[in-house]
């Protein structure tokens, strides 16, 4: 995990760099670690089997690992795969 602490006072413009980059390398703590303790994400549309909200930093951090775990189960599985061209 990493530290949540705050590195030091960034500006928007590196938060929104740093949100961004987490997201492309879909490391659920380096995401929430940009979020406060008691910080509360809202969705606007859901998927089935995954809450409208998240509470808190460590609820973030576990919903975006069960959440991008499902997306690389469902990416990787036999039933995803393109078939070989004959």
């Amino acid at each position: 995990m990493s530290d949540p602490t705050p590195r030091s006072v960034r500006t928007p413009r590196e938060v929104l760099a740093d949100y961004h980059q987490a997201i492309r390398d879909k490391s659920p703590d380096d995401l929430a670690d940009l979020y406060a303790v008691d910080a509360v994400h809202e969705f606007p549309f859901t998927s089935p089997g995954f809450p409208p909200r998240f509470e808190g930093r460590e609820a973030v951090r576990e919903g975006y690992r069960a959440a991008w775990g499902a997306w690389r189960t469902s990416r990787t599985s036999p039933s995803t795969r393109p078939s070989p061209r004959a």
